[in-house]
């Protein structure tokens, strides 16, 4: 890194790296105070950073409460000339059950809150909604998607048959309704949207569930697999193709969403639900909240029921 003058600093990189400008944006972006860091030591600093934000520490209780001040050095202006922040304090409550967090805002406890869980969005959107009340919301579509990910070390997924029958078999507008996630966003092709500078049309349209559900092209891409003498998994022509799929412990629907309903197994293949794994680091914190056995089926099913739905 070149000091160019007292306001810009340049960054010489040993390598090509498309994504740097979008880390820049992130922690690894934050001036910090180098002054302060030597003087306090990793530890202490950690615990009472000096950076140049609109916010100052005031008070941090580990895993809990986290109050911060108006910076009146601040450097940043809005349009009209005036020192920004506004706020002369905020008060960080982390509330991790994101149903409670939704009823504190209603209960008025807490002013702000931040989700990216659909169900949560539209119990917000409802008191934005509601005439009595004055609430606003700010949503925005960013480059984060939902995704089945492929192990493709191990048969029958290190096929690109199989991994290509997925991904035509699969539903993306039932798993959002199944999540809660239905009319809050469109579907992506990928993990960047539209708007993104790393947004690519043509691996969009490439993306073999652009055109919508194709289940008899997904089920004939199986049968192929499973014709196929050589086929990845060693099993003898005409076995189905079996795999487990892992879902993770907050993969549930909102409470009242859709009843769970049993996929057909048919067209060759069979699935295995499993929700978490031992020593799975979220398993304890999250053991109310993982699916019963009904809804992993209805997940599997919405995912991947190309296998043996009629259409």
């Amino acid at each position: 890194m070149e000091v160019v003058d007292d306001m810009t600093v340049k960054y010489v990189l040993s390598a090509t790296n498309a994504g740097f400008p979008d880390l820049l944006r992130g922690v690894i972006g934050m001036p910090v105070s180098r002054e302060a860091y030597e003087e306090m030591g990793a530890d202490e600093f950690a615990s009472n950073p000096v950076g140049t934000g609109p916010f100052m520490f005031d008070q941090w209780i580990r895993d809990g409460n986290l109050t911060v001040v108006r910076n009146p050095n601040y450097w940043f202006t809005n349009a009209a000339g005036e020192q920004l922040p506004y706020l002369d304090s905020i008060d960080f409550r982390p509330i991790p059950d994101e149903e409670s967090r939704a009823v504190s805002l209603e209960a008025d406890d807490i002013q702000v809150i931040q989700t990216l869980r659909g169900s949560t969005a539209k119990q917000v959107l409802s008191l934005v909604d509601d005439s009595d009340r004055d609430y606003r919301a700010v949503t925005y579509v960013g480059n984060l998607s939902g995704s089945a990910i492929f192990n493709t070390a191990v048969p029958p997924t290190d096929d690109v048959r199989v991994r290509r029958a997925f991904a035509m078999g699969s539903d993306g507008a039932q798993v959002a309704q199944v999540l809660g996630d239905d009319g809050l966003v469109p579907p992506s092709p990928g993990f960047f949207s539209a708007d993104s500078p790393w947004f690519s049309q043509e691996a969009a349209d490439a993306y073999p569930g652009t055109a919508g559900r194709d289940v008899e092209g997904a089920r004939a891409l199986l049968q192929e697999y499973m014709d196929d003498p050589t086929r990845s998994d060693g099993k003898p022509v005409g076995s189905p193709v079996k795999h487990r799929v892992l879902l993770p412990p907050r993969c549930q629907p909102p409470r009242g969403g859709p009843a769970p309903a049993e996929p057909a197994h048919r067209g060759g293949l069979r699935g295995h639900p499993r929700a978490g794994r031992p020593g799975h680091p979220h398993r304890q914190r999250d053991r109310q909240r993982r699916p019963g056995p009904a809804l992993q089926r209805r997940l599997l099913g919405e995912l991947l029921a190309f296998a043996g739905a009629d259409g």
